[in-house]
């Protein structure tokens, strides 16, 4: 059959096309309508989550704009830190989360087996790509993020060094003492980079301990991976190439990136409704927003793809061609492995200081 577009079609079935949107518009608009009525009374919604502050915060400032009297409570942290958390408190029987996003689709598949996400499908569920959604409803993808290279142009340009390409210069010698990484023990997309790694032909372990050897240097937050190299601490990481909204490009900034021959990886960042939350009604408005189109818009013009398939993807960003994708279950189950071997690997790397605190006067 013929794909035929709107202006092809007869006119009375473009007016009925035409009917029909504004039809469910309308309806749609009355579920956040009424989804906001309900919500008002809770007055909050707690979330947790582990994307970029910046990002966080704007998230957060739209939300409370759309709904007068609604105020969003903040707890951002790296994915298996937020995990954890909700994990205490479940233990505890005190559950203060409604609603959690991390960048690691295993802790989602975990706490859907667990009892710990309630299953809501969002006014606004059905514009979302299948393979950005749960079936069932217990999350959602508003944010995809790609992970590639970074390099600091000035910083190798001084050293005398080409641009990375691939993500075997990670280990490349030419490269020691320039390279940074982040960790699996903190972060959901390196435990998601490093389980697929040290499943991919021609990685395995070895890649690791030949990174270990090539003398890098260990962020554990994404964010702050980003931040070193566009200020120069060290040349050349791995890192999630929608920060190019806080670190704009060279010649406008210091950085420039790279989706390495290899492919870059790519990685869910989903949002979930905590089962058994405090803010029943105010929960489920705030995920009915990570799951709109409003929010798809908010996530793109911040330099990421977004699951939601009425929201274009950011103009200036690489494509996923090729890409590598993480196996979920294989991560999910063997996260001790990971994490063992992960830090019997960088036992001996070296880690940045900790930020002295200003004392008070």
């Amino acid at each position: 059959m013929t794909k035929k577009f709107l202006w092809q079609l007869p006119l009375s079935a473009l007016v009925g096309a035409l009917l029909f949107a504004g039809q469910t518009a309308v309806a749609q608009e009355a579920q956040y309508q009424a989804l906001y009525e309900a919500a008002k009374k809770d007055g909050a919604a707690n979330w947790y989550y582990a994307w970029p502050t910046s990002l966080g915060r704007l998230v957060i400032k739209a939300f409370e704009k759309k709904y007068p009297g609604m105020k969003v409570n903040a707890f951002r942290s790296g994915s298996s830190k937020v995990a954890a958390k909700i994990e205490a408190e479940v233990q505890g029987g005190k559950i203060l989360a409604d609603v959690m996003t991390v960048t690691e689709e295993s802790i989602f598949r975990d706490f859907k087996k667990r009892g710990i996400l309630e299953a809501y499908k969002p006014p606004e569920f059905d514009r979302f790509d299948p393979k950005y959604r749960d079936p069932d409803g217990y999350w959602v993808t508003p944010r995809v993020v790609s992970v590639g290279l970074w390099y600091n142009v000035e910083r190798l340009k001084k050293l005398g060094l080409p641009a990375p390409t691939s993500w075997f210069d990670l280990i490349n010698p030419i490269y020691k003492g320039e390279v940074i990484m982040g960790s699996p023990l903190y972060s959901g997309t390196w435990s998601s980079l490093v389980g697929a790694f040290s499943q991919k032909k021609g990685f395995g372990w070895e890649y690791f301990e030949k990174m270990a050897a090539n003398d890098p240097l260990l962020i554990p937050d994404n964010p702050d991976i980003v931040r070193a190299v566009a200020a120069g601490q060290r040349a050349v990481a791995g890192g999630i190439l929608g920060y190019i909204s806080i670190h704009p490009l060279y010649p406008k900034g210091s950085v420039q990136i790279v989706n390495p021959k290899e492919g870059m990886l790519v990685i869910q960042s989903s949002a979930g409704l905590v089962a058994n939350r405090p803010h029943k009604d105010g929960g489920k408005l705030f995920q009915a927003f990570l799951a709109s189109k409003d929010l798809g818009n908010i996530v793109r013009d911040a330099k990421y793809t977004t699951g939601h398939m009425d929201v274009p993807p950011p103009e200036g960003m690489p494509k996923a061609d090729p890409a590598i994708f993480p196996d979920v279950e294989f991560v999910g189950k063997n996260k001790r492995l990971i994490r063992r071997k992960w830090t019997e690997i960088t036992r001996g790397w070296k880690k940045r200081p900790k930020r002295k605190k200003k004392k008070k006067k």
